[in-house]
């Protein structure tokens, strides 16, 4: 049974938390990674699949194959030349980390302080809460922060 770690948000991690891949414990994991997500680029399709280098060879071959056989098939799979010349570059760069984290500190409060329970994220730029009682949560118009985009979700 194989494991998939979608993790481009490994690098993005608040107050010195850590990150272990899955990988790192079972041999079957493949890991999806995604430069467009951490580097707030997300019309830029680029990133990897990577198969875990603890996966028995003969396993590791097959499912090589198969995602070859897979990526040329669809075609679209393939990032444009500009992004396949920048990855060397973009490995080493990261969004301003502090930035993030001040403005998931003031969105928290806000939240919190307009009565939402708020769970605030250990890493990445999404921030959940729940909606006290009486806010319209279908279109998010009675929450009183006049800069906030709220999308709705199922309870």
């Amino acid at each position: 049974m194989f494991l998939l770690s979608d993790e481009p948000y490994r690098r993005l991690r608040f107050d010195g938390r850590g990150f272990t891949s899955p990988a790192e414990l079972y041999p079957w994991t493949l890991i999806s990674y995604s430069y467009g997500k951490v580097l707030l680029a997300p019309g830029q399709r680029l990133g990897y699949l990577a198969i875990c280098p603890n996966m028995p060879e003969a396993d590791r071959k097959a499912l090589q194959d198969a995602m070859f056989a897979t990526q040329m098939a669809l075609g679209w799979c393939f990032p444009n030349a500009v992004m396949q010349y920048a990855v060397r570059d973009l490995e080493s760069l990261s969004i301003d980390q502090a930035a993030l984290a001040r403005r998931r500190d003031r969105l928290a409060t806000t939240l919190a302080d307009a009565g939402c329970d708020v769970l605030p994220p250990e890493g990445t730029f999404y921030l959940w809460s729940k909606w006290p009682k009486g806010i319209p949560s279908a279109s998010g118009t009675g929450l009183p922060i006049a800069t906030c985009s709220c999308c709705p979700a199922a309870s």
